[in-house]
């Protein structure tokens, strides 16, 4: 196994202890349809003595690692997370610049020629479905559940908040994820601002602020609207669990996410979520059972799902709480996850041609499940 990755980042000294070889590259052109082919070709020369025999590709915007296996003829699972329909992607992996009409054909033909594409929501796949010429699947993303509760038996929610220097009483609100505006931190801080007089031992926390101008303009309006002493904006930071064990309710804004790691994490660590009605989410969260849910870009929305939580009995929140952590048990574990993605591998390996929905019918998880949508 090798991973290809176009940009160096932290994994890297993870997967080579681990074992795995890693091949770092510099991203390939979109601009320039002659500079894409002259890199691909690069790439091709040195799989040649690599003797890989399929490939998996993560995220659209890796679509030159399916094609480059499309032409050299391996079979290709192709995992998209993103939500955005393909004519808009371009526009925000590859803002400011003006893709080649040749680069976007090119994804296109990877897109019809991979022999599985899934995909974390129902929602998501539909985007694509029809480029993808019907070979697309819902393979529940998953989180490690063991890991997490080993995580969970080594640190109690008091722990967490003295070592995180948070009040042990009082309700935490989380909001986990990169500072950005697709995320939606300023609509969840100006809908906290519009309630917090109303709950004292209310605290909203946010974490991953990378210091962009969204980031200072967040900063900003919480310390216009007078809630700076009860909010906290902390860095992009690789202890995540910690604040997930230190809160009692995590919020997701978002206006646009397939299935995010925080929901699922949070879910598993018992954290009831509250979050917007959009994509895998809305597919994952059962409105009072499993999880609270709004609608995004609706400030009027967001308000009332965090004066819901603040006002919700903990005895309540906590069974919200425990039916999310077996739900994510159920179906959501990675270890489903991967064996759904090797099986794929391996039955593509065998007969290039069948269906992804029939292989893991011939090889059920047995823990969690993959919904499909092909036949």
């Amino acid at each position: 196994c090798t991973v290809v990755a176009f940009g160096g980042g932290a994994l890297v000294a993870e997967l080579t202890a681990m074992g795995v070889d890693v091949h770092v590259t510099s991203p390939l052109p979109v601009e320039d349809a002659d500079a894409y082919e002259g890199r691909l070709a690069e790439l091709s020369s040195w799989l040649d003595g690599q003797h890989h025999t399929a490939a998996l590709v993560n995220t659209f915007r890796s679509f030159p690692g399916a094609d480059l296996a499309a032409r050299r003829g391996l079979p290709v699972v192709w995992a998209i997370h993103e939500s955005w329909p393909e004519s808009l992607i371009w526009t925000f992996d590859h803002p400011g610049v003006r893709v080649h009409p040749a680069i976007r054909a090119i994804a296109s033909r990877a897109l019809a020629h991979a022999g599985a594409v899934i995909f974390e929501s129902e929602a998501t796949r539909a985007l694509y479905d029809d480029r993808a010429h019907g070979r697309t699947l819902v393979v529940h993303y998953g989180v490690d559940t063991a890991e997490l509760d080993a995580f969970a038996a080594s640190t109690s929610p008091p722990e967490a908040r003295h070592a995180l220097g948070l009040e042990e009483a009082g309700r935490v609100m989380l909001v986990m994820g990169t500072v950005e505006p697709r995320k939606g931190q300023t609509l969840l801080a100006e809908a906290f601002a519009t309630v917090a007089a109303a709950h004292a031992d209310a605290t909203l926390v946010l974490v991953g602020d990378l210091h962009t101008p969204y980031s200072e303009a967040l900063r900003t309006f919480l310390d216009r609207a007078g809630i700076a002493g009860r909010t906290r904006l902390e860095e992009v930071t690789p202890d995540a669990l910690s604040w997930y064990r230190a809160s009692d309710v995590l919020i997701c804004g978002s206006d646009v996410e397939s299935l995010p790691r925080s929901v699922l994490d949070a879910m598993a660590l018992g954290v009831p979520v509250v979050a917007t009605r959009v994509f895998g989410v809305a597919e994952l969260l059962d409105d009072g059972d499993t999880g609270l849910l709004f609608e995004p870009l609706d400030l009027a929305a967001a308000i009332g799902a965090i004066e819901r939580a603040l006002s919700m009995p903990a005895s309540d929140l906590g069974g919200i709480g425990e039916r999310g952590r077996a739900l994510v048990r159920e179906k959501y574990d990675s270890a489903g996850y991967a064996a759904d993605v090797v099986a794929l591998l391996r039955g593509l390996l065998a007969d290039p041609s069948a269906l992804p929905g029939s292989i893991l019918a011939a090889t059920p998880r047995e823990s969690g499940s993959a919904q499909s949508a092909s036949s």
